[in-house]
Parts: C-alpha cells; sequence; structure tokens
C-alpha cells in the first residue's frame, strides 16, 4: 500500500506543472519592446518609450497603447499598430531610433509619448 501511494504522489506530481515552472515559462519571453501607432490621415505616428515586456503579451500592449492615444491626444488613428522587440535592449533602442527618423521625414506629427505598459 506504501509503495502505491508513493508511486500516485510521483505520478501526480509529474503530470502537472507547477507553480515555479509555470512563472519560469513566462519568464523566458521577455524582451526590450516599443510600439507606435500611424495614423496617415492625420500625418501622425506615436511612440512608446522602450519598456521590458512579454513579447507573447505584444497584441494586447498594441490595444492598450492605441487606447491610450485615443484617450490622451483625441485622435483615432485609422491606421495600424506595430510593436519591434529585440533580446537586447541596445538592438531594440537601434530599431526604435531608426523607426523615429524615418517617422520624421514622413510624418508631419511625431510624437513620443513616454507610455510603458
Amino acid at each position: 500500500m506504501k509503495n502505491i501511494k508513493i508511486l500516485l504522489t510521483l505520478l501526480i506530481s509529474c503530470s502537472f506543472p507547477t507553480l515555479a515552472n509555470t512563472t519560469t515559462n513566462t519568464n523566458t519571453n521577455t524582451d526590450w519592446i516599443f510600439c507606435m501607432v500611424t495614423d496617415d490621415l492625420n500625418s501622425s505616428v506615436y511612440f512608446t518609450d522602450v519598456f521590458h515586456g512579454n513579447y507573447d503579451q505584444l497584441e494586447a500592449y498594441q490595444l492598450h497603447f492605441r487606447d491610450h492615444v485615443i484617450k490622451k491626444y483625441s485622435q483615432e488613428p485609422n491606421e495600424s499598430t506595430y510593436c519591434g522587440f529585440e533580446n537586447e535592449k541596445g538592438e531594440t533602442l537601434a530599431e526604435y531610433n531608426s523607426e523615429l527618423t524615418d517617422s520624421k521625414s514622413i510624418y508631419e506629427n511625431v510624437v513620443v509619448t513616454s507610455w510603458k505598459k
């Protein structure tokens, strides 16, 4: 009987992920991220700051940032939201600065919002 209890305990513990494993898995997808919302109709683009986050959450970041732009700037962008990410902060900053520079040659209004997740 004692052997059956040990076997059942072992089987149950192997069948379900532990809280530690779940926490570790969510942390493996962290990166440096920035998002931007473009609004061609109003010749505007809005940028977040570069922040540390989980790239599995990019869609949520896009929605929250778009909502922020709508509320703060009373502007509903008619275009898209994009988030860039890299493993290293320096790489993300390089992409961010490149997008910012390119945007200044395309859009009349380039707004750095300082928004973070």
